[in-house]
């Protein structure tokens, strides 16, 4: 057997030590009362000093919750919840874990209640952080695990009190003030793989899965953003994001990177993106750097206030998250690039919460015009495109599945072998399910994905799940979901296609939209059918049963193309 094909980014040395310790490097300290972060919805911010005084004494409080009559004390063995949009605190809390030794569980501040059940149930988690707007939501998942009140209100509490939040929940300031700042647990060397903080993935099968990141994780990708371009120019960059913090592309990218080079972010708090906002928050900041979906660039191809806007000093737009079409970002581009840095550049960078977010930014890619690449490798990383069905690397320029090793690449899926199994090698190669080749020049691209995950705005859905959903409807006799690029390129969209217990309702026009609508109430905002929902006569299932994404991903291209019939779409194909 032939060695495998390897392509390798550029070698890094990665420190063997506490990501806590990383981000806050003693060459840095002068740097202390600098901003870390500022909320451009509010104009607060707070400093490096702040930050770390306040991770350091909330780390000690959560090894000693019994002491405060919070539950019992945390340790490795246990995890706690944060579950929040963003806010200043929330990169306190999450440092909180690293200098704790304590791995914290960031789930989706879109979560409702059944969700975060799961959650809940994957990660174990004893102790819980909330936003006050979001309490109801845990509330709601403690009464389905059957949990009482006097068990959860002294392990649960707010990041800040609102006039409404109830008086027996604590506050994170109440745990901050009661803690002491001692110094962060050590984990050098081999210890250095010790699990720090879980990201949660959803796969196919519908089921989110704790991702567990480790320090070395961490580090790894720190380093490697280091060495990148990404964050431009070095030495006075101002990154930004309306990315939530919990996801992991902001959690490496916003976080824990730019504290390691004490480069101030810029977050919004705001709920819903406003382009107007947005862009004079990156006007008003000076911002060089901002890290976005692809939606916003979207908006930023086409909304008025950019021509009103200074974005003089803007260097660096990444669009990560999700996919995004080579057209609209030099859309964007031809948009920005007048108006923007003298070194501005927009690309696409490709990442999953299993390595760490970003695996490559599109940097070089872009430079060559290459806009549906991308690009190279992130130093640190190596890959080989594997031929599923032959058995053996792809050549150059063939598609193939693309595997991914190095100190990226996360532990495991907490308490599911099975999903480790089929995800990690023996040998440490992780199996991204998504189809690449290769060019001459070394730039990646995506051809298609073998996982069937549809992402809307950075957020999964995953299409199991809405199938589950949509078949206790009582009109479905079947159904399948897939992800259709909207019409401006900037999102994948959930669209379900379903066959009727009731044939003789194939046509009916009021259906799709009853069924549209009868869906938001069950799912949280980013699975609901913004793709549309089709009636057919069946799914298109193979022997053993299995829904042929494939075949319904054709027909939904023949119905585009012909605009929709006025007979009802067969979907045996």
């Amino acid at each position: 057997m032939s060695p495998p094909a390897v392509y390798s980014g550029s070698k890094i040395t990665v420190p063997r030590i506490s990501a806590f310790n990383h981000c806050f490097p003693t060459n840095l300290d002068a740097r202390n009362n600098d901003p870390a972060f500022i909320d451009a919805t509010t104009d607060a911010q707070i400093t490096r000093g702040e930050v770390k005084d306040k991770a350091l004494r909330l780390a000690h409080s959560l090894r000693n919750l019994s002491s405060l009559k919070r539950g019992d004390n945390l340790t490795q063995k246990n995890s706690f919840l944060l579950l929040s949009p963003n806010h200043l605190l929330f990169p306190v809390v999450t440092l909180a874990s690293l200098a704790a030794g304590v791995p914290v569980a960031c789930a989706s501040a879109a979560s409702v209640p059944k969700e975060l059940l799961h959650i809940l149930n994957v990660t174990k988690a004893s102790f819980y952080v909330v936003h006050p707007a979001l309490l109801p939501v845990l509330v709601g998942a403690m009464k389905l695990r059957g949990v009482s009140p006097s068990d959860y209100v002294k392990r649960t509490v707010v990041l800040f009190a609102m006039p409404n939040t109830p008086k027996e929940f604590g506050t994170l300031n109440d745990l901050i003030e009661a803690g002491k700042p001692t110094p962060p647990v050590r984990f050098n060397g081999k210890k250095a793989k010790t699990s720090a903080i879980y990201y949660l993935s959803s796969g196919t099968t519908g089921l989110p899965k704790a991702v567990e990141i480790s320090h070395l994780n961490i580090n790894a990708q720190a380093v490697s953003t280091a060495n990148t371009q990404m964050f431009w120019p070095p030495r006075r960059c101002i990154a930004s994001t309306p990315l939530p913090l919990f996801h992991v592309a902001a959690g490496m990218h916003l976080i824990f990177y730019p504290l390691s080079v004490a480069t101030p972010v810029v977050i919004w708090s705001a709920l819903a993106f406003n382009p107007e906002a947005y862009v004079n928050g990156l006007a008003k900041y000076k911002v060089t750097t901002t890290i976005v979906a692809p939606p916003i660039v979207a908006a930023l191809a086409v909304h008025p206030v950019v021509d009103k806007a200074d974005l003089s000093h803007l260097d660096r737009i990444l669009s990560g998250a999700a996919p995004i079409s080579g057209y609209l970002l030099k859309k964007c581009s031809d948009r920005i690039k007048p108006r923007g840095g003298p070194n501005f550049l927009i690309c696409s960078a490709y990442g999953m919460s299993e390595t760490c977010s970003a695996i490559s930014t599109g940097i070089e890619a872009t430079k060559l015009g290459k806009w549906d690449s991308i690009g190279p490798l992130n130093p640190g990383i190596t890959a080989r495109i594997f031929d599923v069905e032959k058995g053996h690397d792809a050549k150059m320029g063939e598609p193939g599945e693309l595997w991914l090793r190095g100190d990226f690449v996360m532990n495991w899926y907490l308490g599911n072998p099975k999903a480790t199994a089929d995800t990690l090698t023996k040998d440490g190669w992780l199996k991204t399910g998504d189809v690449a080749q290769i060019d001459e020049d070394g730039c990646f691209y995506l051809v298609d994905r073998q996982k069937e995950l549809i992402k809307y705005n950075g957020f999964q859905v995953p299409p199991a799940e809405l199938e589950a959903t949509l078949s206790s409807h009582p009109a479905v006799a079947d159904v399948g979901v897939i992800g259709v690029m909207a019409p401006d390129g900037s999102n994948e969209l959930p669209k379900a296609y379903i066959s009727l217990r009731d044939p003789s309702q194939l046509k009916s026009t009021t259906l799709p939209k009853e069924i549209i609508e009868w869906t938001k109430e069950r799912v949280a905002h980013y699975k609901q059918l913004r793709g549309g929902v089709v009636l057919v006569e069946s799914i298109p299932r193979s022997a053993a049963g299995k829904i042929l994404r494939k075949d319904l991903r054709v027909l939904d291209k023949q119905l585009a193309a012909a605009n929709k019939t006025s007979a009802p779409p067969k979907a045996k194909l």
